[in-house]
């Protein structure tokens, strides 16, 4: 018999062979939830990720995203979905959804389809260029960083999430589900930056060094009466500390997660693609 079990931060060591190190690493993070089954003293037989989104917003349906699924079978896939579905349908969650890189979803998309998912491929909201790449750019070569930004690691705690906070309430972009939880330890600090103005933080770029020792965009607004010229700024600051302190083949994420977003990255590379992924979607509830 399987039994169905809740993977977190303290059990996380007997499920890191199925899970990728930087989809793991989310499992601290309040919107990511895993189960796995596993029968007695048998290797665990599927693992399921997912994020909650909107979870606390009245405003909006919960949905919910997945991020990874590992099923040894078509068997065990459908008895971690049944398991998943009685999990999203307490929070009253509208839809599932899952966008995979397409060599992650290349052994489940039967599964997928089996329970429900309407699958097609996709161009994914990811765009991963390398350090080489930045250091190609013209933003890096003309200009100069203005007094008034300073680096994450030169903010003490207290000013990061006053200064978080002001940026998340101004701005429009789409963010992370839990961007205003995230602790100041998350973002690299030689990476991230911040804009302030008459003692008021007005912009911030904050990145992320995954577990694989990628690099990822977390977050990117100015909301001050420069904001285009302040973002560009803080753009090319990131950009020179990423070029000056890691080798050329490491990579960089750019989420596009918005209009605004997609814009900014096909302004700096207009020919590059998103990560061909696997796209679909199921309803939970009406």
């Amino acid at each position: 018999m399987m039994n169905m079990i809740q993977v977190t931060e303290e059990n996380l060591d007997e499920f890191r062979d199925l899970i990728p190190e930087d989809i793991a690493e989310n499992l601290s993070r309040q919107p990511y939830h895993c189960i796995a089954l596993e029968a007695g003293d048998s290797d665990p037989s599927a693992a399921l990720v997912w994020e909650f989104k909107y979870l606390n917003d009245v405003t909006k349906p919960t949905l919910s995203r997945l991020s990874w699924l590992h099923a040894r079978d078509n068997e065990a896939g459908s008895d971690i979905f049944s398991e998943y579905g009685a999990i999203v349908k307490e929070v009253e969650t509208r839809k599932s959804l899952v966008l995979m890189p397409e060599d992650d979803a290349a052994g489940v998309t039967d599964v997928l389809r089996d329970v429900g998912f309407d699958l097609k491929k996709a161009e994914g909201e990811n765009l991963i260029v390398t350090v080489g790449m930045l250091s190609e750019l013209d933003i890096i070569k003309k200009g100069k960083v203005p007094d008034y930004l300073s680096p994450l690691e030169s903010l003490m705690a207290r000013s990061f999430r006053r200064g978080l906070m002001n940026c998340i309430f101004h701005t429009k972009r789409e963010k992370l589900e839990d961007l205003s939880c995230l602790p100041m330890e998350w973002f690299e600090p030689e990476l991230s930056c911040s804009v302030q103005m008459d003692d008021k933080i007005t912009g911030m770029l904050l990145v992320h060094k995954c577990s694989s020792g990628r690099l990822r965009v977390e977050f990117m607004s100015a909301t001050g009466p420069d904001a285009k010229k302040d973002l560009l700024h803080m753009v090319r600051f990131s950009i020179l500390q990423a070029v000056s302190n890691y080798p050329e083949d490491t990579e960089v994420i750019i989420p596009r997660r918005d209009e605004s977003s997609r814009k900014l990255a096909g302004y700096f590379f207009p020919d590059r693609k998103g990560v061909s992924c696997v796209f679909g979607e199921r309803t939970e509830s009406e």
